[in-house]
């Protein structure tokens, strides 16, 4: 089970919340049969609760069928990586904020890491975004504007094991409380068998499947080739390529060893096997 997220949780508190086993219908979240309903949440990391504060409490939880075997769509299985999360903001009337009614905006170029009014849209609920996290306890380490006007990233991490997927989960749900559409996700990792031989190529069917808890569906919205993306269908990894399933940092192709970036994960991913 996963460690605890928030070091700055009173032990007290947390040893309550985890201790704890609640149940809920799964027949009406499509995760069991009416006849046999009642499913488990069991917590696996505890935060503050940045919108309503001390003493409420954010419970991270994972699902557990009746027997006590992981929920299908629970991949929580041990990995060690961190993780990049982009969004764009939508308005109201689901355009892009900010963006011409009638057209598109300028090509792509002076928004990547921008600054100004006319570059940068809607710094300001970035920055809330990124304050949330730290007030609960979020491992959040960066932000910047993307290469698409009112598109956003944040970074989740470092982190070992099963625990960035804890914090990547609850920096989405504070994000949910604004109008946005998330758009992609990339983990960036090191593993002494993807240094092997072939070692990035041997399961590419299998990780896109499993990026995406709707099978593939989320996927395909993303890896089309276009936009610095790779094909869905096909494996690809490149030394300072965006356009391949796995990037390859020059410095890591120079000094032989340090991380690689999977650019492959659909928005949805979760705790990945």
């Amino acid at each position: 089970m996963a460690t605890l997220a928030s070091s700055h949780l009173n032990k007290g508190i947390k040893q309550v919340y985890m201790n704890c086993l609640w149940n809920f219908d799964g027949s009406s979240t499509f995760q069991s049969e009416g006849s046999n309903s009642d499913i488990y949440l069991v917590p696996a990391a505890v935060f503050r609760d940045a919108f309503r504060k001390d003493p409420n409490k954010l419970v991270f939880c994972e699902v557990f069928k009746y027997n006590r075997k992981p929920e299908d769509t629970n991949l929580g299985h041990t990995y060690k990586r961190k993780m990049d999360m982009e969004y764009t903001l939508m308005g109201t009337d689901g355009h892009t904020f900010g963006w011409p009614s009638n057209g598109l905006p300028g090509p792509q170029g002076p928004y990547y890491c921008g600054v100004g009014a006319d570059k940068a849209y809607c710094r300001d609920i970035a920055e809330v975004h990124h304050r949330a996290c730290l007030q609960a306890g979020i491992k959040i380490w960066g932000r910047n504007a993307e290469v698409m006007p009112v598109q956003w990233e944040f970074q989740i991490g470092p982190c070992e094991g099963i625990n960035i997927g804890d914090h990547l989960w609850v920096a989405c749900f504070i994000l949910h409380r604004i109008p946005f559409l998330k758009t992609g996700c990339h983990a960036n990792f090191s593993t002494k068998a993807m240094q092997e031989e072939n070692g990035l190529n041997k399961r590419h069917q299998y990780r896109i499947r499993a990026y995406d808890p709707k099978g593939t569906l989320g996927n395909a919205r993303r890896p089309t080739e276009f936009h610095e993306t790779s094909n869905v269908k096909d494996f690809s990894a490149g030394v300072a390529s965006l356009g391949a399933s796995i990037h390859i940092p020059r410095t890591v192709d120079q000094e032989k060893k340090g991380y690689f970036e999977d650019r492959r994960p659909s928005v949805n991913c979760a705790r990945l096997p």
